[in-house]
């Protein structure tokens, strides 16, 4: 399998998953907890992640959690929900913190707010990494940071690493009508340090967060282009609230193609 990390992502309210979830880990199935911060969870939330002892990647608020650093008029409520995550960061020292780049605005506010967060918030920052978007959102939105091309700006003006969403960049190559193993490789190009995979519907613009083997991903490529020093959030359905039975059939689909490459 090489030295790839993979990862179970869930919200931080999600509190039923953490005795499967201790369980899997103990037995070597994954090796981190991509936790979703829900930014009006209880404090216990944290306080029973961080009794866990997992490694941790931090995902902070999208815009339906109303975090949306694209627009200028939500700048303030911005700056109390990164507080929140930055309260997360220091109780569970992650190895990345997950940002997307907003939606409805444009990449200019989303890279000034990107970084003047950075000098408020210098220590979250620092293993913070923008996430690639669809073009169009569940609700029809237009997403900031869908193309490489916006993703590498934000890259480069912000000094920010990158998280490739897998899924996110097969919509937005259905949306432009474009290979989208092209698109892949293009993010590939600026060196994601952490991906996020799902399988899904080739031709769909939107996210569907399938199981692997459900949709029709070639996913078997996909895992086989991922680095061997990767972080790979499995970003998949849960049809049950008290097992991880699901997630541990896509851990297993993932390490037999990344084991058996070539067939």
């Amino acid at each position: 399998m090489g030295m790839v990390k993979l990862g179970l992502k869930v919200w931080s309210t999600n509190l039923g998953y953490i005795k499967p979830a201790l369980e899997l880990y103990h037995e070597g199935v994954f090796d981190y907890v991509e936790l979703y911060v829900v930014p009006e969870a209880e404090e216990d939330c944290l306080g029973k992640w961080k009794e866990t002892g997992f490694p941790f990647v931090l995902h902070a608020p999208h815009s339906y959690g109303g975090l949306n650093l694209s627009l200028k008029d939500a700048e303030d409520n911005n700056r109390a929900l990164i507080a929140r995550v930055n309260a997360f960061r220091g109780a569970l020292e992650p190895e990345y913190v997950i940002f997307h780049s907003g939606v409805r605005g444009t990449i200019e506010e989303t890279i000034r707010q990107i970084n003047m967060f950075k000098g408020e918030f210098p220590d979250l920052f620092k293993p913070a990494v923008i996430e690639n978007k669809p073009k169009m959102g569940l609700k029809g939105e237009v997403c900031i940071g869908s193309s490489p091309e916006e993703i590498k700006e934000i890259l480069d003006e912000t000094g920010l690493g990158l998280c490739l969403d897998i899924g996110h960049a097969i919509c937005y190559a259905a949306w432009k009508q474009t290979d989208h193993k092209k698109v892949i490789d293009q993010f590939i190009a600026l060196d994601p340090g952490i991906f996020h995979l799902c399988d899904g519907d080739r031709s769909s613009k939107t996210d569907m967060h399938l199981n692997f083997g459900m949709g029709n991903f070639d996913l078997r490529r996909i895992i086989q282009r991922i680095p061997a020093d990767a972080y790979v959030s499995i970003e998949t359905d849960k049809s049950s609230e008290t097992d991880l039975d699901d997630f541990e059939n896509d851990i297993n689909y993932f390490k037999d193609a990344k084991q058996n490459i070539g067939t």
